[in-house]
């Protein structure tokens, strides 16, 4: 069976309450064209996004869909969002630092449920969290993020899937597939399988379940 889609039928499978993942490093990489439509051609509610920087600044619809459809949001900065600084004020936004946030997603794609790290001890991001002491020093326990739809883009997809990202936008977008039960990837490009050289391989199409043609460009 084809994995290529149309972009309205792919998003069609996010659903009420789910933790929907997305790539890129910033507007870098980012799936723009899967926000816009999960945005105005789906009517999954309470979602709770996941991702490295929001940027409304640039990211209009992702603004959009963060403030309208979400009811959390996990996050490594939030400044030029202002959807992000209303979800801290309402103690509705999990602010982590870029290493934790990496690492709660590699952890859920490893089957790991938790993990411990220096990272944070003493600060904000302690707060509420257990901690422990190993050779003296103390660690912070956090969650692995489990997901339940991934989102990503790629610069090139081949027809199962196995994608090549390029440059910067590699960053956490290759840590979402494995960790999420579905990941739909938006393709600037479609090839023959066999076409990618496999040491150019970034994502293993086992994790791709749809692909969405887009493009070069992304706006």
């Amino acid at each position: 069976m084809s994995k290529i889609m149309r972009a309205i039928d792919a998003v069609q499978v996010v659903k009420d309450g789910d933790t929907v993942a997305i790539g890129g490093f910033g507007p870098l990489g980012c799936p723009v064209q899967l926000i816009k439509f999960l945005f105005a051609r789906s009517d999954a509610k309470d979602l709770h996004i996941a991702l490295n920087a929001p940027n409304g600044m640039v990211l209009r619809h992702l603004e959009r869909l963060i403030k309208e459809r979400s009811k959390k949001l996990t996050t490594t900065f939030m400044r030029g969002s202002q959807s992000a600084e209303i979800f801290f004020d309402h103690q509705q936004l999990d602010l982590v630092p870029q290493g934790t946030f990496a690492e709660r997603l590699r952890s859920a794609g490893a089957g790991i449920p938790a993990f411990y790290t220096p990272v944070g001890v003493g600060t904000i991001v302690a707060e509420g969290k257990e901690t422990k002491i190993f050779d003296g020093k103390e660690y912070l326990m956090e969650y692995s993020l489990p997901v339940d739809v991934g989102f990503v883009r790629a610069t090139k997809v081949d027809r199962d899937g196995n994608c090549f990202l390029e440059g910067s936008t590699k960053n956490f977008t290759q840590l979402i597939p494995p960790a999420a039960k579905y990941t739909i990837v938006e393709a600037e490009s479609i090839v023959e399988v066999g076409e990618i050289d496999p040491e150019l391989v970034t994502i293993s199409g086992i994790h791709i379940d749809a692909i969405v043609k887009v493009g070069a460009r992304n706006e």
